[in-house]
């Protein structure tokens, strides 16, 4: 049972999403279940995962959320999970690692350098990408061990399954992690408009000398 402190924190972050959620009527927001849901499902997974891949999932059925995920690359393309399947941290591990482009550690970079070789040479073979393409890439061991390092993932086993206290919980994570993200993209661009500035100021300088 969660005590009076996690419900209150709960409901915080169940509001923060739902005034996120702009044009969602309020019977209608995918949030509002997570708050008091023991174990979450693969569903619940996709539909806030789908929240910042920017899906319209209020117009679309659980299959299409799936489609359009698999097109982002977010989900596997082989895999075939039914609905209310018990999320697990691995499963939740890689979408999110998918979904803010997570390079990882060596392991993960070699496998996702392993991914690209096979790609290439299956586009050269003319083999499409279908069930004849060898299934390389990032796997939910090690998404689920990189999101542990960053503290995006609650401790555990990457077969453990979410509640939905930790999914509203991971989803706040995500929400910071973008946030600050593109807080030093922005700083990044105002230091080169800077540096730019200074430029032209010193080939001014030296061209009036």
């Amino acid at each position: 049972m969660l005590d009076r402190k996690h419900k209150t924190f709960l409901y915080l972050l169940f509001l923060f999403f739902l005034l996120q959620s702009k044009g969602v009527p309020a019977e209608e927001n995918v949030y509002r279940d997570l708050v008091d849901k023991g174990v979450a499902t693969y569903e619940d997974g996709c539909l806030a995962i789908s929240y910042f891949a920017g899906i319209p999932v209020n117009t679309m059925t659980f299959d299409e959320v799936v489609a359009a995920l698999k097109e982002k690359g977010i989900i596997g393309r082989r895999w075939k999970y039914k609905a209310d399947k018990p999320l697990t941290r691995g499963i939740m591990a890689y979408m999110t690692c998918k979904l803010l482009k997570i390079r990882g550690g060596l392991t993960m970079r070699v496998i996702n350098a392993a991914k690209s070789c096979a790609g290439l040479m299956c586009s050269s073979l003319k083999i499409k990408n279908g069930i004849d393409v060898p299934d390389i890439g990032m796997t939910k061991r090690y998404a689920f061990l990189e999101c542990l390092d960053m503290g995006l993932m609650p401790a555990g086993h990457k077969e453990t399954f979410l509640t939905g206290h930790d999914l509203m919980a991971l989803m706040y994570r995500i929400e910071q992690y973008i946030k600050a993200g593109e807080k030093d993209k922005k700083q990044e661009e105002e230091k080169g408009k800077e540096n730019e500035q200074e430029k032209q100021k010193q080939s001014k300088s030296d061209e009036s000398s």
